[in-house]
């Protein structure tokens, strides 16, 4: 860091991620600033300069303010000890101290016996919903592995695993032949407790019987609503409890039964046939619906992944935040992180899931090659859950879709399919309107028309200056 970012650094004052700290603060009051920033992403301390005034009060001792900052970051005072760099600089003549706490996603930290989180200037105990979050975040909670009170491997339905290993066997080209329990332990669905074996929540969400009865969160609902916005008035709701596959099978397949559909016929694409274009590409809904449901924090009780039906879109709901460092901004490229590993590990036998970070580029590649090429799916963290947004496609496009693609077929360059997407909303168009709409030049402009008269598309009529054209016929731009 140079002097001039330091004092650019200096100048924005403190903030979530910076703070100032005088030359003799004591261990124990910089960890918690130290612990509050290691729990919220990360900042800067720069040690040395007045919080108040942020004039240099210099580093009297180099040795103690050094052997401070290093006890701060130790074990002595943070649990787990936490990591940061320190560079020594110089401010207005004085030297610092800037202490790096980097994001650390990992860990959850602790001083005193509290977690910290930084709260614009302050660092703050943060409350029960918050560790719970933070824990989740990290990965730290692993609900799936616990075993509910009372439960036992008879809440399991074992005849469950020979479908599974026949799924197995075609998904995956091979055969599991461990014993049914081994399996079941393998998969993480039963561990041992005192000898015996009992069920894992993962197991239950994945072979048990009456779900209901030990992990009653394990719901899936849908509302329809008839517009845009939540209404009182809505066209349907449904309730579906149970098993994870039998979750993303029947919401799946409500979707599907009730989703609008649209026919194009696409040469280049598809051939002479005519090929069916739904609002929503439903393998991609199903990737987002197994995604919540794969993804989810089950330790929240009483929630549930809620799907709203919109008009023009759907949201999906499922209670935890993002995995760290996954973020709205790089969901679509970041390397997966796993929530719950041992539900993904038996939902990938099934076939359900991959595991390797391909689902969400499938969903983007599946939107962006959509003929009607609805906006990518937006992905956004509420307090306590993610919701993702998925844009219908306009299906009353498809007419212009496929104008687009017949005259394409008869060789017209981009710019005279724009003139007569035109002529779609407009009346007429002239020389002047076509250079207007496309960019190119008088001469141009006038053998792109002529040419369009020739093909049997356009019909020339004024004389002059009030030459202007309009469609050959309705067919040409109505079908």
């Amino acid at each position: 860091m140079t002097e001039q970012e330091l004092a650019r650094l200096i100048a924005e004052g403190e903030g979530p991620y910076l703070e100032f700290k005088a030359a003799r603060v004591k261990p124990a009051t910089l960890a918690r600033t130290l612990v509050a920033f290691a729990n919220s992403g990360g900042g800067r301390i720069v040690i040395g300069i007045d919080d108040a005034t942020r004039q240099p009060t210099g580093i009297p001792n180099r040795e103690i303010a050094l052997d401070s900052i290093y006890r701060a970051a130790s074990l002595d005072c943070c649990q787990p000890a936490v990591s940061i760099s320190v560079e020594e600089r110089t401010y207005q003549d004085q030297p610092v101290f800037v202490v790096a706490v980097p994001y650390q996603p990992r860990e959850m930290f602790t001083t005193d016996g509290r977690v910290l989180v930084r709260r614009g200037t302050e660092n703050v105990p943060a409350l029960p919903h918050q560790i719970t979050a933070l824990a989740s975040r990290r990965g730290q909670l692993h609900y799936e592995a616990e075993t509910p009170p009372g439960a036992t491997v008879d809440d399991l339905d074992l005849r469950l695993l020979e479908g599974y290993r026949a799924a197995y066997e075609k998904k995956r080209g091979r055969r599991l032949t461990l014993p049914n329990l081994k399996l079941l332990e393998h998969l993480g669905a039963i561990v041992h407790r005192e000898g015996e074996p009992c069920p894992t929540v993962a197991g239950l969400l994945v072979f048990g019987q009456d779900v209901w009865r030990h992990v009653p969160q394990s719901r899936f609902s849908i509302v329809r609503y008839p517009g845009s916005s939540i209404t009182r008035n809505i066209l349907d709701a449904r309730e579906f409890e149970g098993r994870i596959p039998d979750l993303i099978d029947q919401a799946t397949d409500y979707l599907s039964e009730r989703m609008q559909v649209g026919a194009i016929r696409d040469v280049r694409r598809f051939g002479p046939r005519r090929e069916d274009v739904p609002e929503y590409p439903l393998p991609a809904l199903r990737e987002i619906i197994t995604n919540a449901l794969a993804h989810r924090e089950y330790q929240i009780r009483g929630a549930r992944v809620i799907l709203k039906w919109f008009s023009d879109r759907i949201e999906v709901s499922n209670p935890g935040e993002l995995m760290e460092p996954i973020t709205p901004a790089t969901i679509y490229t970041t390397r997966p992180v796993h929530r719950n590993p041992h539900l993904m590990k038996m939902l990938y036998g099934y076939g359900y899931v991959e595991g390797y970070g391909d689902g969400l580029p499938m969903v983007r590649r599946l939107f962006e090659e959509h003929p009607l090429r609805p906006p990518l799916p937006r992905f956004e963290e509420v307090p306590g859950s993610v919701v993702v947004t998925l844009y219908a496609a306009d299906l009353s496009k498809l007419v212009e879709e496929e104008h687009k693609v017949r005259w394409a077929e008869m060789g017209l360059r981009d710019r005279q399919i724009q003139a007569m997407l035109y002529l779609m909303t407009h009346s007429t168009i002239t020389n002047r309107e076509y250079r207007r709409l496309t960019g190119v030049g008088r001469d141009t402009a006038h053998r792109d028309l002529r040419e369009l008269v020739r093909k049997g598309l356009l019909q020339r009529q004024g004389q002059g200056r009030m030459i202007h054209y309009i469609a050959a016929d309705d067919r040409t731009i109505s079908g």
